[in-house]
């Protein structure tokens, strides 16, 4: 039988840049155990220590009733 490979993401980077907060990458952890980094901008444009890591959160964009 073959097992069916899921990742989620778990936290997110963000970087302050001229006053507003980018996006930098997802991190995602996979059923195998793996961690993987998926990079929303040039890893070379930033030191680690400049990233703010933030939980993933998953919010619904409808509107209350």
């Amino acid at each position: 039988m073959v097992t069916k490979q899921m990742g989620v993401p778990f936290q997110e980077g963000y970087l302050w840049k001229d006053g507003e907060s980018v996006h930098a990458f997802t991190d995602y952890r996979w059923n195998t155990g793996l961690v993987e980094r998926s990079w929303k901008i040039t890893p070379f444009d930033t030191n680690g220590s400049d990233v703010e890591l933030r939980p993933f959160l998953i919010t619904s964009s409808s509107p209350s009733s």
